[in-house]
Order: C-alpha cells, then sequence, then structure tokens
C-alpha cells in the first residue's frame, strides 16, 4: 500500500509513481492512495478515515482475518 499526499514537499509523486512502476513490473499487488489536499502525513480526519478503511482492508486481504 502506497499513501501519497500531492503536495508533500518531501517525497514527491514522481518517487511513489517510481514504487508503483517497479511493483506493477514485478506483478506485485499493490494499493495506492493520493491525497490531493495533503502533504507529508494525513492531517484531514476525513483523509484518516478513509486511509484507515482502506489500510485495514489491504491488511486484511493480505495477512488474512476480517476488515469492518
Amino acid at each position: 500500500m502506497i499513501v501519497q499526499g500531492a503536495n508533500d514537499p518531501r517525497v514527491t509523486s514522481g518517487e511513489a509513481e517510481q514504487v508503483i512502476d517497479a511493483l506493477r513490473a514485478a506483478r506485485v499487488p499493490y494499493e495506492y492512495l493520493l491525497f490531493e489536499n495533503e502533504g507529508h502525513g494525513i492531517a484531514k480526519p476525513a483523509n484518516r478515515l478513509r486511509f484507515c478503511q482502506a489500510a485495514e482492508r489491504f491488511l486484511a486481504c493480505y495477512l488474512g482475518g476480517l476488515a469492518e
């Protein structure tokens, strides 16, 4: 799972896309969340909720278990 803030000054979306390209080339499943209104962290409550929901589903899928 790759989570990116579009306004991140430390880790640019280009760097995230390099990781995605490598995962695609290796045929590794991934999920990419891009938050247009975030920087280097997920600060807004609605975005945090969306991230937590997606992370729970992603981890349940690849580690087993339930997601609510």
